[in-house]
Formats: structure tokens, sequence, C-alpha cells
């Protein structure tokens, strides 16, 4: 106990040293040296949840306000201290809804589950079946007011997939279709313009949920899919060889057609960002491609003389100036990049590598650095830094004017939850 009051007496004195903004411990979760590695942060609303572990409970729910009052343990799912191996965290309409296993009898297998906050409000959502009939949550997918995932099944003694869905403020989940002919690959959900997409084997299927309709139809035989995203109220995927091409679908057949490829590798990162999508192909991957979303405009913007698979982040979520610049990382030279769609331009600052962790939070883009957390200020290639330390810095969240982050800031308390103002 003596031990740990000095430590606290002294964790303002630590906490400064080398920082340019104080950060403040919201709650020493798993007390003494042990560490709760606060991860999977999501904030709804005004709530912030995320997982953390303590020696009572193991990794287990929780939620934060920003005070020490406020931050506590929502519910113990896996009684005991197994923990309940939670992930997939997901806002629908304002409800946290999230994958978990449970160590009470006939609940071993992953789940559905959604929580308004509170313990009386953190269900699992059964789905029907015992736990010898079904496998893991995979794939969740939100389209309107549902959320839709796919099971593996044993009914009969035969394999199937199956494809479920979730109804906001339902309690429950619901089988609307099984897959003919099982696959080791699971069927892969996607969404784009309320339209649920799934590639299956070679085929890519679509269903309706907005407009009723849930049984999915073929759309294109021969598609593929893989690396489903949304871009401008159409499906992007990759296929073909090595998945080495991009491709582009509106939910018919007529639609659905190849705009980029085969290229010279598999295409590995597919993702949209500001006025863009983004995508990294060639030998090893060490091009970073750009697109508008047709032919024409789909290009090389820069070749690494590494290979830039590890790409950290990919982010655009605010505008300096009128403009919305893109910015990326790369995990093996820790620099910041950015583009506004044309050349790509590196920012300035005395961060040091890897860099990850971007959010926005007031229109200022944060990253996190080895040497500490930095923003963006005096344009778009301008960092400084906003607090400087050797402490790792991880999993940001932004809850009003307030940046909840994980570090082990204090001697002897290990990793907990921490804020600042900036």
């Amino acid at each position: 106990m003596l031990l740990k009051s000095f430590l606290l007496y002294l964790s303002a004195l630590v906490i400064s040293i080398g920082s340019t903004l104080a950060q403040q411990l919201i709650k020493d979760i798993n007390p003494g040296i042990l560490s709760s590695i606060p991860q999977q942060l999501l904030t709804i609303k005004n709530i912030t949840y995320f997982v953390a572990s303590d020696s009572e409970h193991g990794q287990e729910l929780w939620k934060t306000d920003g005070t020490k009052q406020g931050t506590v343990l929502i519910k113990d799912l896996a009684p005991g201290t197994t923990g309940s191996q939670i992930k997939n965290l997901i806002n629908l309409n304002g409800v946290l809804y999230f994958s978990a296993v449970s160590t009470l009898p006939n609940h071993e297998k992953r789940q559905l589950w959604r929580s308004d906050g509170t313990e009386s409000g953190t269900l699992e959502l059964p789905d029907g079946h015992k736990d010898g009939e079904v496998y893991d949550v995979l794939s969740l997918t939100r389209v309107g007011d549902a959320l839709f995932y796919v099971k593996r099944s044993a009914l009969g003694g035969n394999d199937y997939w199956m494809l479920y869905k979730a109804q906001a403020n339902s309690q429950e989940t619901n089988a609307i279709y099984t897959f003919p002919a099982f696959d080791q690959t699971p069927p892969r959900l996607g969404q784009a313009n309320g339209i649920l997409y799934i590639a299956y084997k070679n085929d890519l299927y679509k269903a309706n949920p907005l407009s009723g309709s849930q049984v999915p139809v073929l759309v294109k035989a021969g598609a593929g899919g893989y690396n489903l995203a949304s871009y401008q109220n159409a499906l992007y995927f990759t296929s073909g060889f090595l998945a080495s091409e991009l491709w582009v679908s509106q939910g018919t057949e007529a639609t659905t057609k190849k705009i980029f490829g085969p290229g010279k590798g598999q295409i590995t990162t597919l993702k949209q960002a500001g006025e863009y999508l983004f995508f990294t192909t060639g030998q090893d991957g060490k091009e970073l491609w750009v697109s508008k979303g047709d032919a024409a405009t789909t290009h090389l913007l820069q070749s690494f003389a590494f290979s830039p698979t590890n790409i950290t982040s990919i982010f655009s979520d605010f505008t300096i100036m009128g403009r919305t610049p893109v910015y990326f990382t790369v995990s093996q030279d820790g620099k910041l990049y950015y583009t506004l769609g044309g050349q790509v331009s590196t920012a300035t600052g005395t961060f040091t590598g890897p860099l990850q962790n971007l959010i926005s939070l007031q229109n200022t883009l944060y990253f996190t650095a080895s040497n500490g957390l930095y923003r963006i200020e005096g344009g778009i290639n301008k960092t400084v830094p906003v607090i400087s330390t050797q402490s790792p810095i991880s999993n940001l969240a932004a809850l009003g004017d307030a940046l909840f982050f994980a570090s082990n800031a204090i001697f002897g308390l290990g990793t907990e939850l921490y804020r600042i103002n900036p």
C-alpha cells in the first residue's frame, strides 16, 4: 500500500517529464504493477466502450465517461478469470454490438452480444442453435438498422455456411439463408448503398434488406470477391488470379466489371479515404494506387523501395483550409505521408516511427509515434508534439473534447487508461 501511494505521489512528476501537455490517469483498472491493457476503444454517444483485464474477471467489457467513478466493468460475460475474448465492437443505432465467448454451460462458442452500457442491458443474442451445431461469428457487416454475419453450422452431421441477421433493438438473431455446397473458405460480406453483398466461392451475390429482400440472389457468376469495400455508392472488390484485379458492381450483372488489372501482384489493401479509393499492388505490394472509381482515373500514386503492405493507416476525416488531405503511414520507415490525390508528400516533425492510431479530434489529426503523441498543426504538412514520452501510447478514442488512450506513463502501474484535453 505504501509503495502504491508513493507511486501515485510521483505520478504527476513522471507523466510531466518531457511532456508538452499533461496526461491524466483515468483509473488503475488492474491495481499494482499488472496491466489492464485497454484496447478496442469505441465511443458511442457519451460513452467510450473498451476491453480491459483485471485479476478478478480477466478480459471483459468496460466503459468510461472520462472520470474515475465513471470507469466501470459493465458485465462479467465469462465468470472467473478466463475472459470472454471480446472483439468486433460495432455501433448500430447508438447501441454497442460485439462478439464474445462465454464460459457458461451451452455458451462456449462465439456469439453475438449487445449492450446499452448497463449490466442488465448487456445481452447475448441467441441464434436458436445449440453449441454443437454452430461455430464462431464471422464477417459482421452493418446495413441500415441491421447487422449481418455468417456462421458455420453442422446441422444433421453436414457442414453449412449460414447467413444471420440481427435487427436493431431486437434481442435475438435469425438465420435467413443457408448457402448450398459447403466450401472451406467462408462467405465474405460487404455493403454499399444499402445493399448487402456476399462473395462466396467464385460468385457474387446481393440482398437488399432495406427494401425487404433478404434472400441473396446471384449478381455475377465467376466474379469472385475479396476485400469488399464501399465507394461512391458502389461495391469495389478484388478478383482474378491472386486477387490482382479491381472490380466494381452496382448490384447488376451489367454493372459488375473489371476496372484494373491483372496487376503485377495481389491487391492487398482496398480502402476509401477522402475522395479516393486506395489500394496496394505490384511485386511484393510495393505500389500504392489511387482511383476515383473507373479505369480512366486509376493510376499509380507512388512506388516504394520496400513493400507497403503493412500500411498501418489510411485516414481522412477532416478538412484543412478547405482541403481534405489523405494521410497514411507505412510501418517500415516511420514517415507520415499525405496526398491530395496527386503526388505524395511527407509531413515534417520530430516524431519517430512506427506511426499508428490516426484519429480526428475537433477537426485535427492526432497520431502516435514511438516518442509520443503528435498532431497536425499549422497546415497540412506540419506536426507538433502533444505528449513527448518514451512510454508507448496506443488505442486512441475521442469523447467530446478529450482524447483517451492506453499508456504505461506511471512507472509501476502497468498499461492503463489515460486522457488528455488538448
